[in-house]
């Protein structure tokens, strides 16, 4: 992390996970995160198969795996099978805020005097946090998050933008999400020949805009790594919604691509510590606990904030 101290700093938010009894319950989902009790089986797929279902995401790393199935009784079922510590139905919970309650918690951007951005961004002046970081000055020290990989967990990238065209590892970007919103699926495809679900591109822009907070190359917008590039990993379906096994699975998946010091998810969400007789909140976060300590011991820093 030495090297990622020097030239990165990152000025974003991130998971964010508070839980309220009075919120309402998360959508159904027909995905179930299945813990095991130690390593995952080599011929678990058969099992899950057997059992009505099949394999998602595979966590071999951390100890889970997701499956997909609209059978009733698969999690019964497949819990006889010896080694498994728990099944429980994936939660689809909103975690990007609806557009009129992000706009209406947004402060309008003020002058501040501070003429036109030295490195020559359009709206550098008014990028508020760059200044409050000074970013520029570590700027003209050559802090520029050269050589850094910072990977987006959200509602995927724009990879045409044009702050961030060339920013973008296309190679290692990739959508994670196993239930598509038909919906999203349909107009997508209608209008840019590709599914919400299968397709990096971001439908919702937050992605996008999170990527340029980053790593925007400064025409129009600095990001405060300018140099760095961004591997977009897509969780988040154009509403703004994704089950928790496939951000967990992004964070599995982002912590082995070669070259990626940073994991981002500017993502928050409120859901009831309950949501049914078999759902426990609880068992979702201490697999995104594992899947962040597995991160970290691989190098990987996960960016958070307080909100």
């Amino acid at each position: 992390m030495n090297r990622l101290s020097r030239n990165l700093t990152v000025a974003a938010l991130a998971l964010a996970i508070p839980i309220s009894a009075a919120a309402a319950p998360p959508a159904e989902s027909n995905q179930f995160l299945i813990e095991f009790n130690g390593p995952v089986p080599a011929n678990f797929e058969n099992a899950v198969r057997k059992a009505g279902g099949v394999v998602s995401h595979d966590m071999s790393e951390i100890g889970y795996v997701t499956a997909i199935s609209d059978d009733p009784a698969f999690a019964r079922k497949l819990a006889r099978n010896r080694g498994i510590q728990s099944v429980e139905r994936d939660m689809r919970v909103q975690w990007i805020p609806e557009k009129h309650e992000f706009m209406s918690a947004a402060n309008p951007v003020q002058d501040m005097g501070l003429g036109i951005d030295p490195n020559g961004a359009v709206l550098g002046a008014c990028q508020w946090a760059n200044h409050q970081v000074m970013a520029s000055a570590a700027w003209a020290k050559g802090e520029t998050g050269q050589g850094v990989k910072v990977a987006v967990i959200d509602s995927g990238v724009d990879p045409d933008h044009i702050d961030l065209m060339g920013q973008i590892d296309m190679d290692y970007s990739v959508s994670m999400i196993s239930e598509g919103n038909e919906e999203c699926d349909y107009y997508s495809e209608l209008f840019y020949g590709e599914k919400d679900s299968e397709s990096i591109r971001d439908f919702r822009f937050h992605g996008t805009f999170v990527a340029g907070a980053i790593a925007a190359h400064g025409l129009l917008t600095a990001g405060v790594a300018p140099d760095s590039q961004i591997v977009g990993i897509k969780g988040l379906d154009c509403t703004g919604t994704g089950n928790f096994g496939d951000l967990i699975a992004a964070v599995v998946y982002a912590a082995q691509v070669p070259g990626v010091e940073v994991i981002n998810m500017s993502l928050g969400a409120y859901f009831p510590k309950t949501s049914g007789p078999r759902t426990s909140a609880g068992r979702f976060l201490a697999a995104v606990t594992r899947a962040i300590n597995y991160a970290n011991s691989r190098g990987v820093l996960g960016v958070s904030a307080a909100g």
